[in-house]
């Protein structure tokens, strides 16, 4: 849930792991959801930020 509210979101761990503190709780789904994320982009023309964009998902 989130603080001061009535709502839940869903959130990837890696990319929530910055943020979790003692005020946060992650609860897994009972059954996993497998997502596949896909980038799609013209070889060779990624600026350095989209660079370490993708070298942050695939590490």
């Amino acid at each position: 849930m989130i603080a001061h509210t009535d709502r839940v979101t869903f959130l990837f761990a890696k990319s929530v792991a910055p943020f979790m503190t003692a005020d946060f709780v992650m609860r897994p789904f009972t059954d996993p959801i497998i997502s596949h994320l896909q980038l799609v982009y013209p070889h060779g023309t990624l600026s350095p930020a989209a660079q370490r964009f993708i070298h942050y998902l695939t590490d």
